[in-house]
């Protein structure tokens, strides 16, 4: 993800380059690394790496072992009561069906890593399961270097490959998961043919939290092709979880030598926990934010903050309704924020996006969106301390960033992919060293 904008009115212009975050979700082998939110007038090149990690994560998949499910589809006998129930009760409706799924209880089931550093293994007890008394757990370093991730494999992972693609086709994947320390999750569905979906989640360390992800939510990977661009629960092949704490390290590695801070990351010792894994028939609803899965509790995005920062979902924080807190310092010249994706199907008959959010101090927010093509717009909000700004942004009014181009200069809903919210008030907005608490209510799509 590239953060390219004209510096917003009022700021001061910057004479150097600032860090750009996630650009490595997507870029392919050998191509060029853009980190620079660069200020307007002040084009500079950027660095390039030849191995960026995503290259190494979906070339992984090949090698997957090839191992039964550990729980059959429901009986004939559960489906009749069901429909019966749906029949004979009025207002009831039916419960979504587990197609196929992992509870742990009998093995790891197809489940493997390939982290060369890692230790996957059964956590047995009832303290170590979401519920039942086992879950599959994973013991990593985190990844310091770029250098060391290319000799890793692929540091923190847990991969599943199933035998053959599920039926009849699930609609929803719902799984437990805790860690030890806060983890950019990566979600990752591959079909058969090998196009690879991604889901970003973030996992504040703590107990259990229930996830619950429909299709829509999948973002296509942007070196992987699809026949139709969005993930068939038919064609499932590969289902992969991804601590993606090494693209935060890798990026911060890169920014270094442009003289721009990146927060860091804590580089110790992590633990993950899965648990009832599951591939469902429930449907999804009507679509709604886009940094909140469907459970209510779980953040569909990357918080790119320090590892003190505080991150919590408050029940009627903002304007009397659900919003996520993050407290977090942001020292001189240093960039923090949050980037999340979605499915093309999401973005398509768009006409714009929702946004409220309320920050301690004054903050100048850079909303971000990306086309497939790496086409980049960028709106611009300058929030004064303490007011809550509910704004609806029409796509015509995202400018295309300064060092990104586009064939017809226009901002395309339906090739729309990702968004990156980036607090910049560090660089543009005058500040030096700071404290804020953002509260943030929506990302969502217009129609």
């Amino acid at each position: 993800m590239l953060f390219p904008l004209r510096t917003p009115v009022g700021a001061a212009r910057s004479q150097v380059p600032v860090g750009g975050l996630l650009s490595v979700f997507g870029q392919g082998r050998g191509k060029r690394l853009p980190i620079a939110v660069v200020a307007s007038k002040v084009p500079r090149r950027c660095p390039r790496i030849d191995s960026p990690p995503n290259y190494w994560l979906f070339q992984a998949f090949g090698i997957l072992c090839n191992q039964h499910w550990s729980r059959e589809v429901p009986t004939v006998r559960q489906a009749i009561v069901g429909v019966l129930v749906a029949l004979l009760v009025p207002g009831a409706s039916l419960a979504a069906t587990t197609i196929v799924g992992w509870d742990f209880e009998q093995g790891q089931g197809p489940f493997q890593t390939i982290d060369l550093n890692g230790q996957l293994g059964l956590a047995v007890g009832q303290a170590q399961a979401a519920q039942g008394s086992a879950s599959l757990h994973l013991k990593f370093p985190r990844v310091k270097s770029m250098a060391e991730m290319q000799q890793r494999g692929m540091p923190g992972s847990i991969m599943g490959q199933l035998p053959a693609p599920p039926t009849p086709p699930p609609s929803c994947l719902e799984f437990a998961v805790k860690a030890k320390l806060r983890t950019p999750l990566l979600v990752v569905v591959n079909e058969q043919d090998g196009s690879s979906y991604i889901r970003p989640i973030c996992v504040e360390p703590g107990g259990w939290r229930t996830v619950k992800l429909f299709w829509r939510n999948f973002a296509l990977e942007d070196n992987s092709m699809d026949e139709n661009g969005q993930l068939d629960g038919g064609q499932i092949g590969v289902i992969a979880f991804v601590d993606a704490s090494f693209f935060l390290a890798a990026l911060a590695e890169q920014a270094r030598p442009a003289g721009i801070s990146l927060p860091a990351i804590d580089t110790g010792e992590n633990e993950i926990w899965l648990d009832d894994i599951s591939l469902t028939d429930e449907e999804p609803g009507a679509l709604g934010d886009l940094l909140t899965d469907a459970s209510g509790s779980v953040p569909l995005f990357i918080p790119i903050v320090r590892p003190d920062a505080m991150l919590e979902r408050l029940p009627d924080g903002l304007a009397g309704k659900p919003c996520w807190k993050i407290t977090y310092a942001a020292a001189e010249r240093e960039i923090t924020g949050l980037w999340c994706g979605a499915s093309r199907e999401a973005f398509v008959g768009t006409s714009g996006v929702h946004i409220s959010a309320k920050p301690l101090v004054r903050t100048v927010l850079i909303l971000q969106t990306k086309e497939r093509d790496g086409s980049e717009y960028n709106a611009v909000l300058d929030i004064p301390d303490g007011q809550t700004e509910d704004r609806h942004i029409p796509w015509p009014e995202f400018r295309l960033g300064d060092n990104s181009t586009d064939e017809n200069g226009r901002l395309d809903p339906d090739q729309l992919k990702e968004f990156g919210l980036l607090d910049v008030t560090s660089v543009f907005g005058g500040a030096g060293p700071r404290q804020n608490e953002l509260l943030l209510g929506v990302l969502e799509l217009m129609r």
